[in-house]
């Protein structure tokens, strides 16, 4: 694949884009929008402003009244956008106006999610390039493009955890100590979690143009 990025545009070989529905609220209607045909900026700005509606979703009991710390309350508006994130990786969001889409189990996707990983992983060692050279986030990028294109791979962590399953094994869980070492550092990373997630509330950042906050 090759792609071409200008200011304005962008162009993907192969890729007409998709058309979408979009209501417009108070005409009662709608109006098909066509994303490959969007100027880079333009599709840039509509996927913030859609994200930025998903991860405010189910924080309407977040209130000065339930909450009535302003640190306590943004620490808990964040666990819960994170929470909605992983939701949103998981495929497991609510889709307005629409299907629903098939709901692939959590512990499903996370298998095929390591399925793909390692495959772009063979796939890098392969051409040559050292794995530990390149982002785990870049690595996530190309695993996600990668079941987006090939739905097989969740047909194969299906039977994967289905194979997991149906085996059965018993473990002795009351044989094996739990650290209190690992407790503790766990709980320090929970504190930490929240203080950076207050501390984050109170800074102020200057606006990328184009871009609402």
């Amino acid at each position: 694949m090759t792609m071409e990025v200008s200011e304005t545009t962008v162009e993907v070989e192969g890729d007409a884009g998709e058309t979408l529905k979009i209501p417009v609220v108070k005409a009662k209607g709608y109006l098909e929008v066509n994303t490959g045909e969007l100027p880079i900026h333009v599709y840039r700005e509509a996927l913030v402003q859609g994200l930025k509606v998903l991860l405010n979703r189910g924080q309407t009991k977040i209130t000065k009244a339930a909450f009535t710390e302003p640190e306590e309350l943004k620490a808990k508006a964040m666990e819960v956008a994170e929470e909605t994130l992983q939701n949103m990786y998981d495929g497991k969001i609510r889709v307005m106006g629409g299907a629903k889409s098939d709901k692939v189990p959590r512990e499903v996707m996370t298998e095929a999610r390591r399925i793909a990983r390692n495959l772009v992983k063979e796939e890098l060692k392969r051409s040559g390039v050292k794995v530990s050279y390149v982002e785990s986030s870049e690595i996530t990028k190309a695993a996600n493009a990668l079941l987006a294109a090939d739905p097989d791979i969740i047909k194969q962590a299906h039977d994967e955890v289905e194979k997991r399953a149906a085996k059965k094994v018993k473990i002795d869980i009351a044989t094996i100590p739990i650290s209190a070492k690992k407790m503790k550092a766990a709980e320090e990373r929970k504190k930490d979690k929240v203080l950076s997630a207050a501390k984050a509330g109170k800074v102020q950042t200057r606006g990328r143009p184009g871009i609402n906050a």
